[in-house]
C-alpha cells in the first residue's frame, strides 16, 4: 500500500510539472520521478509473479502425486504430463505483463491441470484394459493346456505378482459455492447457525458422491 502511495505521488508531481507554465525550474527532478515509478511497478510486478510461480508450483505438486497414486508412473510419463505446467513457469518468469500474468496463474494453469488429469486417467485406462486383455490371454492359454493335458512345470522360486492397475473412478466436481447457494439465499455468512448448514450441506454432497463410488474434485 505504501509503495502504491508514492508511486501515486510521484506519478502525480510528474503531471503537476507536465502542466506547469514554467516547468523549467523543476525539470531536475523528471529522472528521480520516473525512477521511483519505474522501480515500484518493477516490485509489484516482481511480487505478481512470484505468487503466480507459487499457484503453479502447487498445481505441479497435485499432478505429481496424482501421477505418484496412479501405479502407472513413470519418468516419460510424468515429464510429459508435468512438461505444460513447466511451461507455464516459464513464460511467467519473462511475462511483463500483470494481467497476463494473472491469466496464466488461473485460467491458463488450470487448464494445463486439468489436461494433465485428463490424460493421465486416459493412460491408467488403458494400461489397466492391457493388463485385462493379458489376463485373459493368459486363461484362455491356460486352460487349453488343461485340455491338452500339459502339465507345466512348477517354478523354482516363487513368480512375482502380476502389476494391478485399477481403473479410475468417475469425477465429481462440487463447487463450494453451488451448496452454499442451496442452503442460502444470501452472500455472507454470518452466523454460527449459517456454518452449520453449510458444512452439513457440504458433507452430504461429498457423501453422496463417495457411496457412488465417484472421486470428488473440490472447485
Amino acid at each position: 500500500m505504501e509503495k502504491d502511495d508514492n508511486a501515486r505521488k510521484a506519478l502525480a508531481e510528474l503531471k503537476q510539472i507536465e502542466g506547469a507554465d514554467a516547468p523549467y525550474g523543476q525539470l531536475h527532478k523528471v529522472a528521480g520521478l520516473v525512477e521511483t515509478v519505474q522501480r515500484i511497478n518493477e516490485a509489484k510486478l516482481q511480487a505478481k509473479c512470484d505468487h503466480a510461480l507459487e499457484r503453479v508450483d502447487e498445481k505441479i505438486k497435485q499432478l505429481q502425486a496424482e501421477i505418484t497414486k496412479s501405479g502407472i508412473e513413470t519418468p516419460e510419463l510424468s515429464n510429459r504430463l508435468l512438461r505444460p505446467l513447466q511451461l507455464v513457469k516459464a513464460e511467467l518468469e519473462t511475462e511483463t505483463s500483470i494481467s497476463s500474468i494473472y491469466m496464466l496463474q488461473t485460467q491458463t494453469a488450470v487448464e494445463r491441470l486439468d489436461d494433465g488429469l485428463f490424460e493421465l486417467e486416459r493412460a491408467v485406462q488403458a494400461e489397466a484394459e492391457r493388463l485385462e486383455h493379458e489376463e485373459r490371454i493368459k486363461a484362455q492359454e491356460e486352460a487349453e493346456k488343461g485340455v491338452a493335458g500339459i502339465r507345466e512345470p512348477q517354478p523354482a522360486s516363487p513368480v512375482s505378482k502380476p502389476k494391478s492397475v485399477v481403473k479410475p473412478k468417475p469425477v465429481v466436481e462440487v463447487t463450494a459455492t453451488s451448496v452454499f447457494n442451496k442452503v442460502s439465499s444470501g452472500i455472507y455468512l454470518e452466523t454460527q447457525g449459517d456454518i452449520d448448514s453449510f458444512v452439513k450441506a457440504l458433507k452430504e454432497e461429498l457423501e453422496v458422491a463417495v457411496k457412488q463410488n465417484k472421486r470428488v474434485r473440490i472447485r
